[in-house]
């Protein structure tokens, strides 16, 4: 009985932040002001301005897509070495070995591609 009373209160309150959040979403994605905009605005001017991003500028299909080709081969380059190295890397109580060069590679695939194995 009590976890149906659980799951009951659960659902209440998704039915209850979806309208709002929704709202929430619609503005900010319309770039409308939100209530977070004051605090997040600064931020993300900043960024763009470090990354030299220009915010009104639209991306074509091929930057998209060497975007997204390059942050595929970098993630996996990052977690193929920290794989490898665990060896030699700092918070390590356990002492782990590092993983082979094979398991590493199957393991950085699959988390590139999301397959997960």
């Amino acid at each position: 009985m009590g976890t149906v009373i659980q799951y009951l209160f659960y659902f209440t309150v998704l039915v209850l932040l979806a309208i709002p959040l929704g709202k929430y979403i619609s503005k900010a994605m319309n770039g409308e002001k939100v209530f977070l905009t004051k605090i997040l605005a600064p931020c993300e001017k900043g960024i763009y301005k470090v990354l030299h991003i220009d915010p009104e500028e639209d991306m074509s299909w091929k930057k998209y897509l060497g975007s997204v080709v390059a942050f595929s081969v970098f993630g996996f380059l990052v977690l193929f070495i920290i794989q490898m190295a665990q060896k030699y890397l700092p918070l390590n109580p356990q002492h782990i070995e590092g993983m082979s060069w094979d398991l590493s590679l199957n393991t950085a695939i699959s988390f590139m591609t999301n397959t997960n194995w």
